[in-house]
């Protein structure tokens, strides 16, 4: 529908951009849970590997330069993931990922609050609150780490 002036109505628009809002939100966490295991098990394997070859090391070599530089290796490595948290970020974008797609098949098939006129808002609605939820997850994750961190 069109008012005199050969504009769209608001409505009309609406199921594309709240889907974009959809996608977008679901793209962005996709590529960031992607590079959150990636961090996740490169950083393992390299920790497993220089911490397999210290013994190896001590073993094999005369030069104690070598083990040592191992073990800082492993430190360096164990702080990156303690700083860094992949696991952790790896497996809450993941499962926002999949809240956005259960939201999206609801949308699709006008599940429950999906079923009204109003389906595109509360789906942006519904995106937003996921968005949040999240943000709220990792902030408190974030506090407490910094108290634990605080106290040792």
């Amino acid at each position: 529908m069109s008012d005199s002036a050969g504009k769209a109505d608001v409505p009309s628009a609406l199921p594309e951009s709240a889907l974009a809002v959809l996608e977008g939100s679901f793209d962005w966490y996709a590529r960031a849970a992607a590079r959150a295991r990636i961090g996740y098990r490169g950083s393992e394997i390299a920790l497993l590997l220089a911490g397999a070859l210290i013994p190896a090391a001590v073993a094999f070599t005369s030069d104690q330069r070598v083990p040592a530089a191992l073990g800082v290796l492993v430190v360096v490595l164990t702080g990156f993931r303690q700083l860094f948290r992949w696991h952790e970020d790896w497996l809450r974008f993941t499962e926002i990922c999949m809240k956005l797609r259960i939201e999206h098949a609801r949308y699709d098939t006008r599940e429950a609050e999906y079923a009204g006129d109003d389906r595109d808002q509360r789906l942006v609605q519904r995106v937003r609150e996921l968005e949040a939820a999240e943000t709220t997850t990792w902030s408190t994750m974030r506090l407490a780490k910094n108290k634990s961190d605080a106290r040792d």
